[in-house]
């Protein structure tokens, strides 16, 4: 088992307001996450130390290094004093892929556009979902009435979100 940090911070708090009150609150944490492929470091971002391979996983996704878990050959979560670094292993047809979409410079900001080489990677257009797959209106807002219940981080600290993923045949709904 992977010994990361808390999700989660208890402070003593004091506020003023329409009237002074004091007492503990629950505040959600962040680390710097790495996102390492083949030992170099492709992006730090800051997040929940939580579900940091489903985290790696997605971002490598979204970020088109790979087009599903299967090209990663292996992924590691390591603990370090200064963050976390999600550790993985590519196969070799997507390390050409890295190559290509590694980003060049770094940037004081977290938006995804610092370090992108030309306008056109910048704004290319999203990628059409193709899916025979149909969701009836009923399975979604059933799914998004059940959300809250499974967002366990933000009902101890009431400050973060979550992303789901709804099983659409078995009705299973996942969050993190």
């Amino acid at each position: 088992m992977i010994d990361l940090p808390s999700p989660t911070v208890t402070v003593h708090m004091k506020s003023w307001g329409a009237s002074p009150r004091s007492g503990d609150r629950v505040l959600p944490e962040e680390v710097a996450v790495a996102m390492t492929y083949d030992l170099v470091t492709f992006a730090v971002m800051m997040a929940s130390p939580a579900d940091i391979e489903d985290f790696g996983i997605g971002f490598s996704i979204s970020e088109g290094i790979i087009a599903s878990a299967a090209e990663i050959s292996n992924l590691e979560i390591v603990t370090l004093p200064a963050g976390i670094e999600c550790r993985m292993s590519l196969a070799p047809a997507q390390r050409a892929a890295l190559e290509a979409r590694r980003r060049r410079i770094a940037g004081p900001v977290g938006c995804g556009l610092c370090g992108m080489e030309s306008l056109a990677e910048a704004i290319k257009p999203a990628t059409p979902v193709m899916s025979d797959v149909l969701a009836p209106a009923a399975a979604i807002m059933d799914a998004i009435a059940r959300l809250p219940g499974l967002q366990i981080l933000n009902q101890t600290t009431r400050a973060v979100h979550a992303a789901a993923f709804l099983n659409i045949r078995s009705g299973e709904l996942l969050v993190r």
